[in-house]
């Protein structure tokens, strides 16, 4: 596991559940009752996932996830907003 630092690994991780997300068909719903329990990087992923899902507006125009990124691309706002209406 030579140049594997666990914050390496984290990444990985984190990459491959946001993959799984989306891949998984969840609905909207569903991912709203998992982003409101969730914490840390599964709450940035899956906020990700509902902001992309949903064509929410990103809070930099361009940016782009990034593995082990702490912050979402989408305001915290819109996501509640967007998970208090189901």
């Amino acid at each position: 596991m030579d140049g594997l630092t666990p914050r390496r690994l984290g990444q990985l991780l984190l990459l491959g559940l946001t993959q799984t997300i989306l891949q998984a068909g969840a609905g909207t719903l569903e991912l709203c009752q998992q982003w409101q329990r969730s914490h840390g990087l599964e709450r940035t992923a899956l906020a990700d996932a509902l902001g992309q899902r949903n064509g929410l507006t990103k809070q930099r125009k361009f940016a782009t996830a990034s593995p082990g990124d702490r912050r979402s691309l989408y305001s915290p706002a819109d996501i509640q907003r967007l998970c208090r209406s189901r």
